[in-house]
């Protein structure tokens, strides 16, 4: 009976360490499942930061290009209103060169002769224009007809 019951030992070591292998791989494969769930929590901590980092970021960015193109369109009416502007201006330029040249022809030279004339003017000759010399430190006030020098 002793070899039957030393049999019987072996098989209850056997299924005992079999059963305490079981437990131990059943632990481990729990702190395994533990860890790996901690982990994803984290990598979703992570992700839902990254994304709303990337979303800040992209509205950011969106704003920033309307921004972009509102100064762009702004810009490009500021150059049409100023190419209008330079227009206007060489118009009124090209406006006031004719009309100059209008008031030079519409000049009657007779006429302002006619009415020197009625004043008492006449056209300068070489005998009615006199020299005078003044000194540099001098100065002279007429107060009526300079007379003739002898």
């Amino acid at each position: 009976m002793n070899r039957g019951n030393s049999l019987g030992n072996e098989q209850a070591d056997f299924v005992a360490e079999q059963f305490l292998s079981y437990c131990e791989n059943k632990k481990r494969k729990e702190r395994q499942r533990r860890l790996a769930y901690i982990e994803h929590k984290k990598d979703m901590q992570e992700s839902r930061r990254i994304v709303a980092g990337l979303s800040l970021l992209l509205s950011v960015m969106i704003v920033l290009c309307v921004a972009i193109v509102s100064l762009n369109m702004q810009n490009m009416q500021k150059k049409e209103q100023v190419a209008l502007l330079e227009e206007r201006v060489l118009a009124a330029k090209e406006e006031t060169k004719e009309a100059r040249k209008r008031l030079a022809g519409m000049t009657d030279y007779k006429w302002v002769e006619k009415e020197a004339r009625k004043l008492g003017m006449s056209r300068v000759t070489p005998d009615k224009i006199y020299y005078y010399t003044v000194e540099a430190d001098d100065f002279m006030v007429q107060y009526q007809d300079v007379p003739k020098p002898d």
